[in-house]
């Protein structure tokens, strides 16, 4: 299984560049929010670039035929999206703490604390469950694309909605839109919260990995 997670990087190195080590920097001077960063700017086109090669390269049904354990080469693709999200947002830490320190930025808005680490973290472990199954469960790549930015879409606007609810009377602006989502989970999960949202995001992880795997290995290639 490692020998396929070692192969997806280096396949995806040039979007791994362009959008984690040139793209992080760049975003955090144009106060670009970090958390929407990673998931709309990093995390998505990785994924759909991930899916899109493998479907283009009919990969699966190369590693069909190969003695690969089926299982291994969906964990692996769990495995990956995660890791490389993991690392994007300790770079993304590194950098902002970097560039305030150095730069005399004005603002320490854009530093993760352990609760945005925490929400962040399950937050790709959530979007994992609910996409990998799609490129699985969907013969058509274009099809399941599709339905992802919808899905993703419509939680941009609900969590929006959602936001206003737990930010100050002022309002707030794009650029702070970050700073709620600790206080949305604080707001809507009383015990606990990040113990909580820890154990329900990699609960639903871990489901949605065996799912898939149930679905790769009776699918016929």
């Amino acid at each position: 299984m490692m020998q396929l997670i070692k192969r997806d990087l280096r396949l995806n190195w040039q979007p791994q560049l362009f959008l984690i080590v040139i793209g992080v920097p760049f975003l955090f001077f144009i106060t670009f929010p970090p958390i929407y960063t990673l998931w709309a700017i990093i995390y998505l086109p990785l994924a759909f670039n991930l899916f899109y090669n493998d479907h283009k390269a009919q990969i699966y049904q190369f590693l069909h035929g190969l003695p690969i354990s089926p299982k291994h080469v969906i964990r692996s693709r769990f495995i990956y999206l995660f890791f490389i999200s993991a690392v994007a947002m300790l770079y993304q830490w590194g950098v902002s703490i970097l560039i305030i320190q150095f730069a005399e930025y004005p603002s320490t808005y854009f530093v993760y604390t352990w609760k945005d680490m925490i929400v962040v973290l399950s937050g790709v472990a959530i979007v994992t469950a609910v996409i990998i199954p799609f490129f699985h469960f969907i013969r058509s790549f274009n099809l399941s694309t599709i339905i992802i930015f919808v899905l993703f879409f419509s939680f941009v606007f609900v969590s929006s909605i959602a936001l206003f609810s737990v930010m100050p009377d002022g309002g707030f602006t794009f650029n702070e839109i970050d700073q709620g989502y600790v206080k949305l989970v604080e707001a809507y999960i009383p015990f606990s919260p990040f113990i909580t949202l820890s154990v329900i995001s990699f609960t639903l992880f871990f489901l949605s990995m065996k799912l898939t795997e149930w679905r790769f290995v009776r699918q016929d290639h």
